[in-house]
């Protein structure tokens, strides 16, 4: 399962999530990578936290490199109510 981490130096956003509240985040990826779109899971990391989420959004490529062959890309999560956290 892909991966996004919210640094706990971004209060707004970490407590967001951590109270269920959707946030939009930012993961760098492959140029090709296309793993996170639309309705998939993610495992979230807050500090020591983990939480999987769903992305309720389209991802926006945000910033393209081509000599990086990467790609940042914003997306909106919401933390999986379906499932029990840990």
């Amino acid at each position: 399962m892909n991966q996004v981490r919210i640094s706990t130096d971004d209060h707004t956003t970490s407590k967001g999530f951590i109270d269920g509240n959707p946030v939009q985040v930012r993961v760098e990826v492959n140029e090709n990578d296309t793993n996170y779109r639309k309705g998939r899971l993610v495992n979230v990391i807050v500090g020591n936290r983990e939480a999987e989420a769903v992305i309720v959004s389209d991802p926006i490529v945000v910033s393209l490199d081509h000599d990086r062959k990467s790609k940042v890309l914003s997306l909106i999560v919401e933390q999986d109510r379906s499932i029990k956290q840990s």
